[in-house]
């Protein structure tokens, strides 16, 4: 199976904003639309745990939305050494893969729109290993820790503006 017509212009989009923005994360299977992939990793000297990201791609892509899933470590813990909730507002994720990989929440369902592109979903998983890096030290949930970065920016929107 080949992207349709229509779809490579997007794909070859995609192609060339993933190393713009994310240099140490490839495409795996770009042709493919089966089976094509972006994955990398995601570690820092202020990580618990070095992490990869996996964002699924479908045949329908832009106009079905991607899967984001936390492929290393696997599986995840909560601070006090429970697994994660499989499905959690509180921890902004949707579900796991067969594997036990945790699906990060990026975006709603009915959000999605062909215009937005993959290196947004990373971005917003990158956002979500520091969230979720932070309830390991504290216990705060991910859906706190997002909500109060949300205030503070727009805190530092305001002061911006004056």
């Amino acid at each position: 199976m080949n992207w349709r017509d229509d779809q490579w212009p997007r794909i070859l989009l995609e192609e060339k904003t993933l190393p713009q923005q994310f240099p140490r994360f490839s495409f795996h299977h770009i042709r493919d639309p089966e089976r094509a992939y972006i994955e990398g990793p995601c570690s820092g000297p202020d990580l618990r745990f070095s992490y990869r990201l996996a964002l699924y791609l479908y045949p329908d892509h832009p106009y079905e939305m991607p899967r984001l899933y936390v492929h290393e470590p696997c599986p995840l813990y909560t601070y006090d050494g429970r697994p994660v909730p499989r499905c959690s507002y509180e921890f902004h994720i949707s579900s796991h893969n067969d594997a036990g990989e945790v699906e990060i929440c990026h975006c709603h369902e009915d959000d999605w729109t062909p215009d937005r592109l993959c290196v947004g979903a990373l971005t917003k998983g990158i956002i979500w290993i520091e969230a979720y890096e932070n309830h390991l030290r504290t216990g705060e949930s991910i859906a706190a820790f997002f909500d109060r970065e949300l205030e503070r920016r727009k805190g530092d929107a305001r002061v911006k503006r004056t």
